[in-house]
């Protein structure tokens, strides 16, 4: 039997887009049927490749035998394919021996389509790899720049003096990427962001209300391998949206906020739980139907004051280094925790910041302010406690000796102040030690801050790795402490429920990198070692903070 043509279809990445995402929504076991129809496994294949396939066998496909298999998949058998193979080119004689008919239009046709295969499988590596470099925000939908909202940039602003291009402009997700270099007027990415900025709000404002230019590493795959001991690649201008403000539902957000502050109070409520006074007179005043609380809000308020406040001057150093370095954040989210009052509040960028330096400032700015207050409060609160007398101590919270040991500095601090030499921190682990309220709000504080500080994604610490090791440098040294951190969790009994919550909920809330700065390559904006020393200072600090006595 001959061999029938088969006419290529190309689409364009629009329409592969389209399919592929309209792919994903169709139950499991049709897109298990579909990929037999092509002979390929669905588990084991991309979603590009199996769109194309369907595309390139068109009516050939034996759509009697696709519900068949579609009923076989529905019923739970296997239907999977043991070896892919595209498009058949045998024609079986009654002896047996396969015929070769018009063997060289088969080979031909095969070797086309796999070429398209081929291709397809790389350009959804480069797509992932890069989607892996840049967060979700600079992909939504609807706000991304046009091949004509970039080739109108290109003609306007694009000249030899500021940068001169090496390529066209490529399409990437999120926008366009414009491999070249520095231009002769531009010494570097500052110079030349600022002068892309000038010639944008002159020729094309339009195009300036939408869409920025940032100097960054190129983020594709091709350029992802280590060469010359340079985990980042060549710079090129990347073209994107401007605003990167949050997609989550502002509700949802509101409502993950709303619990983190309930779990803050119960946190509070229970360094009350080994005071048998406190208990008791709220028994009491159960039993008789008194619901006057005013003595125990009382009792609560000096703690929660002091996470407030600590936490207020973490939030107001963000602001301030936002503010005079002119870039936009979000409204913080509080995100919860049962061993400690919260996580942390999570500020998000909505825009972009000048540089990297900018965005270190940023990131140390918070953690340092809070765990410097933090630090005052726990030593104004033990200075209190060593002065409370037996009245004030016995309506005093307190904190179990296990919970203490969770911080060498501040299990150290607290047994320094009740007598030292390591009396307090030996007691039983159920032991309550009681404090001053002021001291356990600033014990908690340390720990959330410390906890912020880890270099993991776009937390603050993060963003400190990221400024110092560039995008793919962080990508190696956060994900090494996320290893380090969850072996350590693992035999690690006393601290595995902080660092297991720390984990799964940073994990979903901050697990991509930070928005792209103005300018990622070189000038002034670079953090030199004044901001490594000081990156080095914090997670000291957060070491000991977070080591177990």
């Amino acid at each position: 039997n001959p061999v029938s043509k088969v006419n290529v279809i190309t689409l364009t990445d629009d329409e592969l887009t389209a399919g592929v995402k309209y792919f994903n929504t169709l139950p499991k076991p049709l897109r298990v049927a579909m990929a037999k129809a092509i002979d390929v496994d669905e588990s084991k294949t991309s979603p590009h490749v199996i769109v194309l396939g369907i595309c390139q066998k068109g009516d050939d496909i034996d759509y009697e035998q696709l519900k068949k298999d579609y009923r076989k998949a529905l019923n739970g058998e296997d239907i999977t394919t043991a070896q892919p193979t595209f498009f058949s080119s045998d024609a079986v004689g009654e002896s047996g021996n396969a015929k070769r008919n018009e063997d060289e239009k088969v080979i031909g046709i095969n070797k086309e389509y796999g070429e398209m295969i081929e291709e397809n499988i790389e350009e959804w590596q480069y797509n992932t790899f890069v989607e892996e470099m840049l967060p979700r925000v600079t992909r939504k939908e609807g706000m991304e720049p046009t091949q004509t909202d970039v080739d109108l940039f290109v003609e306007k602003i694009i000249d030899k003096d500021i940068f001169q291009m090496k390529e066209k402009p490529k399409k990437v997700p999120g926008g366009f990427i414009i491999p070249g270099q520095l231009g002769k007027s531009a010494k570097n990415g500052d110079e030349l962001i600022s002068a892309i900025d000038l010639k944008v709000s002159e020729s094309i404002p339009s195009f300036g209300e939408k869409f920025q230019a940032c100097y960054i590493a190129d983020p594709t795959a091709q350029n992802a391998e280590v060469e010359n001991d340079q985990l980042d690649g060549d710079p090129v201008l990347f073209i994107s949206s401007n605003d990167f403000s949050p997609t989550t539902s502002r509700f949802l957000l509101s409502s993950v906020t709303a619990i983190s502050l309930f779990f803050a109070l119960v946190f509070d409520v229970a360094t009350f739980g080994n005071n048998n006074a406190v208990m008791d007179r709220l028994m009491q005043a159960n039993d008789l139907g008194n619901y006057d609380l005013s003595w125990f809000n009382s009792l609560l308020a000096p703690m929660l004051l002091s996470l407030g406040i600590s936490q207020a001057v973490h939030e107001l150093a963000h602001l301030v280094v936002a503010w005079q370095n002119k870039f936009k954040i979000s409204p913080p989210t509080v995100l919860p925790m049962l061993t400690l009052p919260y996580l942390s509040f999570q500020s998000k960028l909505k825009t972009s910041p000048k540089n990297y330096s900018s965005l270190f400032d940023f990131g140390f700015s918070g953690p340092a302010a809070g765990m410097i207050t933090s630090l005052a409060f726990l030593l104004i609160g033990m200075q209190l406690t060593t002065t409370m007398d037996a009245s004030a101590l016995q309506n005093a919270p307190s904190l179990p000796v296990a919970f203490l040991r969770l911080s060498s500095l501040g299990g150290t601090i607290v047994d320094y102040f009740l007598g030292g030499n390591g009396i307090i921190l030996g007691m039983d682990p159920a032991s309550g030690v009681p404090m001053h309220p002021l001291a356990i709000g600033g014990f908690a504080g340390m720990m959330i801050n410390a906890l912020d500080s880890i270099p993991f994604s776009s937390t603050d610490g993060g963003r400190m790795s990221q400024s110092l090791l560039g995008r793919s440098g962080h990508i190696v040294f956060s994900g090494s402490c996320y290893f380090a951190l969850l072996i350590y969790t693992i035999f690690n009994d006393p601290a595995r429920d902080v660092f297991l919550a720390y984990l799964v909920i940073n994990g979903f809330f901050q697990k991509d990198l930070e928005v792209p700065c103005r300018n990622e390559v070189d000038g002034e904006g670079e953090p030199g070692l004044g901001r490594a020393a000081a990156a080095l200072l914090i997670w000291s600090m957060t070491i000991l903070t977070l080591a177990p006595v």
